[in-house]
């Protein structure tokens, strides 16, 4: 499903249908999912559609820009060691007009509940998209309109036994890769101690062949900050 279409199209996937017609001087834009429709007109002569994952913060409100993995089990290094595992991630699927690298978002669905949680404490905390992954030694079978996997390399730089239970990761460093069967992100995690770690993104494919998702906060027009990186505070 995912991929570039030219308007005039029609896709269905188990209970799913995006569609794109011409209503006499527009185009009619519309997606069906299980109960919820949503219609879009649209007005443009030239350009294409892009449906492929985007940052996986926006549902169901776009109040967040963080993704909590909370991860199972919980994983053990020791003093100055690394650790490459597999976790996976929740999927949201864009629809995206583009004209060469002018881009519009059209609509944003998935098919994964979205639910939030609080990374550290009330007051000074950080609302963030939640999602509990099992950890995995490669890299495992995932229904790609629902899951993704991401490669988490993870070094502990202390000279202490780590445990890291949970990861945080910025939305504006996130570079999503996919093809017809795989949506994936690369990440690297540097523990500096029980309460403090730094998350980032490697800018590659898990695979050769992948194709490179648009970065929806470029395509949203939002100021992009100089820091893509997250720092965790208030422990791993």
């Amino acid at each position: 499903m995912y991929g570039s279409y030219r308007p005039g199209f029609e896709v269905k996937f188990k209970g799913l249908k995006i569609s794109m017609k011409k209503e006499d001087a527009v185009w009619k834009y519309e997606r069906k999912l299980l109960n919820e429709v949503k219609t879009v007109f649209l007005a443009f002569s030239k350009g294409d559609i892009l449906v492929n994952p985007v940052e996986p913060v926006n549902l169901p409100k776009d109040i967040c820009s963080h993704l909590f993995i909370e991860l199972n089990p919980a994983l053990v290094l020791g003093p100055k060691e690394t650790l490459k595992v597999y976790v996976t991630f929740p999927v949201e699927i864009g629809v995206i007009a583009s004209l060469g690298k002018n881009y519009r978002i059209i609509d944003i669905f998935t098919f994964t509940k979205p639910k939030y949680t609080l990374y550290g404490n009330v007051r000074t905390g950080v609302v963030c998209k939640y999602w509990k992954s099992d950890v995995f030694s490669k890299i495992p079978k995932v229904n790609a309109l629902k899951e993704g996997v991401m490669e988490l390399t993870i070094h502990n730089s202390s000279n202490e036994w780590l445990d890291v239970k949970e990861a945080v990761f910025n939305a504006y460093g996130m570079k999503i890769y996919y093809d017809k069967s795989l949506v994936s992100m690369k990440a690297f995690m540097k523990v500096i101690s029980e309460d403090m770690a730094e998350t980032s993104f490697v800018n590659a494919p898990l695979r050769a062949g992948m194709k490179k998702s648009v970065e929806i906060y470029l395509a949203k027009k939002l100021v992009i900050p100089l820091q893509t990186k997250f720092v965790m505070e208030e422990g791993v």
